[in-house]
């Protein structure tokens, strides 16, 4: 899976390719911790070994009331996948080091606000065409 997610230079859309191919492992990564009480029951120790690679803004609180909410009912979640778009530019980055250009994509700030307020619609659907959520 490592692998299969990291891969880019074999595909003529390199980067494209290979953010196709990591939300593949995301997916089923999901589905299977999702399907299995077991792993559901243990997701503090799930988070602590991914806590040094992955972000988020969710409190304690809001894992824990989701994950109970999964526990109790065992339902399949449908997910779905989307993309920023972005221009392509060449740039040093932080973690490349800024004197080396790289060819990097900036994000397009209307697209990041559509992909935020889906989010937010996904996550609370009672405010559909509500004010978009910024926390």
């Amino acid at each position: 899976a490592l692998y299969f997610a990291r891969e880019r230079k074999s595909f003529e859309n390199e980067d494209q390719q290979r953010i196709i191919h990591q939300q593949k492992v995301m997916k089923a990564c999901i589905k299977k911790v999702t399907s299995s009480p077991e792993l559901l029951k243990n997701y503090t120790k799930l988070l602590k070994a991914v806590e040094d690679e992955m972000e988020t803004n969710m409190s304690e609180k809001e894992m824990a009331a989701i994950v109970k909410m999964q526990l109790n009912d065992m339902s399949k979640w449908k997910i779905t996948m989307q993309s920023v778009q972005g221009d392509l530019t060449m740039k040093g980055t932080y973690t490349m080091g800024m004197g080396r250009d790289l060819l990097v994509s900036i994000p397009r700030e209307q697209s990041v606000e559509k992909v935020k307020q889906n989010i937010h619609d996904a996550m609370y659907p009672e405010d559909l065409g509500g004010e978009l959520y910024n926390q």
